[in-house]
């Protein structure tokens, strides 16, 4: 099943959205406990703040009975022992003992087996983190009836009975062994990730949905141009495509297919101009060949035989040359490769202007010139370039070929009546004739010069028309020289 455009980007789309909406389900849950737990443990270590302020540190710990003596007889001192908790405890120590701070300079340290001994020093000097005695009270479940009712942290069993972190944090730059009670977090974690998971296939609709809204509007210019490119036929080459008004890449690929609509309609143009003016100038040789043999069966006795061979001939030489300039045409429109090589150009020039016309030619200005092409194209070159001048000219045709550092140049001037500066261009078009009124006798069948303008940019030059000094045309080929 073939997928639109719009599915496929909706499917894409509506995927990488529950990919990332799943890849949040699982990531997330680990951040948000992560910075959960960083915020207990740092609430837990600002609750001892006070310990080491003599001044804030008012409270009786006496009342309490928080001393050396009352610890060695506390249930938590021998939970943590039995537990095997005191030993990991004392490993965030320094490895020999767990420091327990009383308040202010007030110590005891307590050994692997429980045994407790106080000592009085700076906290700078202790060297080692320290565990607050609230913290290893709140692991008595004696002290738990001294605590307010929703006090948070209060535990009330050994730490391998409830869910307990222990971390170290510093405050004040003392650095603290605190607990933090993450059950709560478990809760919270598990709400997250719930939240995510149950979001995930919903990111997903509303993905898909804004995707497909959004891709077809976004091509709905498309589908118009494609409704009306639809439309278009050989026949209909005048009509083009809507262009939107949004000046996006598609209002450019609108343009640009008008743009290659309006080079076929031209393309078309000229080829149906093409066949109609090269159908007139292969009939016209034809019907003339057919009227001489008709008058010659109806009147034998008038029309002799070396007469009626004449036209013939005469006649199927303009057909053949015809013939052979629309068939060079086309090889070149099809830019068919051919083997090129040097050719001597005076030579084909030399021969050219040898051949008897209605006029003279002067060829005294024909000097040595090589350039690369095909010698039999270049001869019809030559000889199209000669014959309209001769066919143009009054009394005289002088042709010249110059060769210098930089390029190859033929150049033939006649005394005629010249070009026009407006036709100078359309000239070089084919079956054009700057008298369409003429007669073909006059004139020819209006493709030498668009066979010589093919040659010349075939052969690598170039072709102008411009006046000449004998007052008529000067038609100049230049060929660069590599």
């Amino acid at each position: 099943m073939k997928l639109s455009v719009t599915a496929r980007l909706t499917i894409v789309v509506a995927v990488l959205m529950g990919a990332l909406s799943a890849a949040a389900a699982v990531l997330a849950p680990g951040v948000v406990e992560d910075a959960l737990i960083d915020d207990i443990l740092d609430a837990s270590a600002e609750e001892h703040r006070f310990l080491f302020d003599d001044t804030d540190f008012a409270f009786g710990l006496d009342e309490l009975g928080l001393d050396a003596e009352s610890l060695a007889t506390d249930p938590a001192v021998a939970d943590l022992v039995e537990s095997g908790d005191l030993a990991r405890l004392i490993e965030l120590g320094d490895g020999r003992r767990l420091v327990v701070a009383l308040g202010g300079s007030s110590f005891v340290a307590i050994d692997d087996v429980g045994r407790i001994t106080p000592f009085d020093d700076d906290i700078d000097a202790i060297g080692q983190p320290v565990l607050p005695v609230l913290e290893l009270l709140r692991l008595d479940p004696f002290v738990a009836e001294f605590a307010e009712p929703g006090d948070d942290g209060v535990l009330t069993g050994g730490l391998a009975s409830v869910d307990v972190i222990v971390a170290e944090r510093t405050v004040d730059g003392v650095e603290l062994i605190v607990f933090g009670d993450i059950a709560s977090v478990d809760r919270t974690v598990g709400r997250v990730r719930t939240a995510l998971w149950t979001a995930t296939p919903v990111v997903m609709a509303l993905a898909a949905v804004l995707t497909w809204g959004l891709a077809s509007r976004a091509l709905r210019p498309v589908r118009s141009i494609t409704r009306q490119a639809a439309t278009i036929s050989a026949g209909t080459l005048d009509t083009r495509v809507p262009v939107p008004s949004s000046g996006d890449e598609v209002a450019d690929l609108a343009t640009t297919f008008n743009d290659m609509l309006d080079r076929l309609e031209a393309d078309d143009r000229r080829r149906r101009q093409f066949v109609s003016d090269a159908s007139h100038e292969l009939r016209t040789p034809v019907a003339v060949m057919r009227n001489e043999a008709e008058v010659a069966l109806q009147n034998p006795e008038a029309a002799g035989v070396a007469e009626l061979a004449s036209a013939v001939v005469a006649e199927s030489t303009r057909l053949a040359m015809v013939i052979d300039d629309l068939l060079m045409l086309a090889r070149h429109d099809e830019r068919q490769a051919v083997a090129e090589g040097a050719v001597d150009l005076d030579d084909i020039v030399l021969a050219e202007a040898a051949r008897t016309r209605s006029v003279a030619v002067d060829a005294t200005r024909v000097s040595a010139g090589r350039v690369r092409g095909r010698p039999e194209e270049l001869g019809r070159l030559v000889g199209h370039l000669i014959d309209n001048a001769a066919r143009h000219a009054a009394t005289r045709v002088q042709v010249a070929l110059t060769t210098s550092a930089q390029a190859v140049s033929l150049v033939v001037d006649d005394d005629g009546q010249g070009v026009p500066v407006a036709q100078r261009t359309v000239i070089f078009d084919r079956f054009t004739r700057l008298d369409d009124a003429r007669t073909r006798d006059e004139g020819g069948a209006g493709l030498g010069l668009a066979v010589v303008a093919s040659i010349a940019a075939r052969s690598g030059g170039g072709v102008a028309v411009d006046d000449s000094d004998l007052g008529g045309a000067r038609f100049t080929v230049t060929w660069p020289i590599d």
